[in-house]
């Protein structure tokens, strides 16, 4: 497949660094006729020093590794936007071949299912679900409830709902709030664009699986079965067979691995330059993840470690188990 140019090359790159790294939009703003809450010093304090405790620090870290599940999905459907020109209909659209991977849900322990209306705080069953709403055909919005630490003596935490908008993840510049498509998109034929999306989606949701590893873990595993299952993520089967179909095609080409070191990590992003270059990121002294930067040359055939790559393909076998399909989370 032909690559065409893109003129604003790292526009996903730098969609990618803010929705690893802000999360303060994500909360559900509080209605503003209502009255805010009054604090005094004595409570401030009291509030503060509970959120330092080991309790309210892995719920927080819980909520970090399920937003990054979250986040796999808004992906997913900005680039279903690339490759048909519309976002889906429902998230269904998404296991039709379209996304390879799925998340789990961090509270469940049970593929993230698919709810057919707003979350609710009161409702156990719309625990570790996704509500989508399509707004229009280049926009939307996922809902999902997060555990939030409180100081509640019976459990320590409450549920609350937290939204994020979808936006496009390649499009031309626009002053206002509407969408214009990047005009190396409409030059493609339909198939091109189709497998574009697909391999962009998958180089940019793959290192999501090493996200976690460091987000909530500290640790990332060497192999990518271990990798999948630590990090709590399935495979879509039709995702996985598209994905055996492009490669025959020569259409797709991704890499995830780690320098030796097991502390800086690398993923393959399509780039007019390069055509593909790596771009790094690590698990820096106190725990947390940097951010992501381009032109690595400290990864080379002599130290660098890959986890998961399309040269090498036929070399990687998954269990039943890692499979899913719409059918499981219906």
């Amino acid at each position: 497949m032909p690559k065409k140019t893109l003129p604003i090359s790292f526009m996903i790159l730098v969609t990618i660094v803010a929705l690893s790294c802000g999360n303060s939009d994500l909360k559900v703003k509080p209605d503003k006729t209502s009255s805010p809450p009054t604090t005094t010093p004595q409570l401030e304090e009291d509030i503060q020093s509970f959120l330092r405790t080991p309790a309210a620090m892995e719920i927080d870290n819980e909520s970090t590794a399920n937003i990054n599940h979250v986040y796999v999905l808004e992906l997913t459907c900005g680039h279903y936007l690339v490759s048909y020109g519309s976002m889906p209909d429902t998230l269904n659209d998404l296991l039709d071949g379209f996304t390879f991977l799925w998340p789990e849900s961090i509270y469940t322990g049970k593929p993230m299912k698919i709810l057919d209306s707003m979350p609710d705080t009161n409702n156990p069953n719309d625990i570790g679900g996704v509500y989508y709403e399509r707004i229009n055909n280049y926009s939307g919005k996922l809902y999902w409830l997060d555990k939030t630490p409180s100081n509640s003596e019976s459990t320590g935490y409450e549920w609350t709902m937290s939204s994020h908008p979808i936006k496009p993840t390649v499009s031309k510049s626009t002053m206002d709030d509407t969408y214009e498509e990047a005009p190396f998109l409409t030059e493609m034929t339909p198939a091109e664009r189709e497998w574009f999306g697909f391999e962009r989606n998958l180089q940019m949701t793959l290192p999501f699986l090493i996200y976690d590893g460091i987000d909530r873990r500290s640790y990332v595993e060497d192999n990518i079965l271990d990798i999948l299952n630590a990090s709590q993520y399935y495979i879509s089967k039709s995702g996985y067979d598209k994905l055996k179909s492009g490669l025959n095609e020569g259409v797709l080409k991704f890499d995830i691995g780690s320098r030796v070191d097991m502390e800086h990590f690398y993923f393959l992003y399509y780039n007019t330059e390069d055509p593909y270059l790596p771009v790094c990121f690590e698990m820096q002294v106190d725990g947390t993840r940097s951010n992501l930067k381009v032109n690595c040359p400290e990864f080379d055939s002599k130290n660098a470690n890959s986890f998961f790559n399309s040269d090498d393909f036929d070399s990687y076998t998954f269990p039943d188990e890692v499979f899913i399909t719409k059918y499981d989370i219906l």
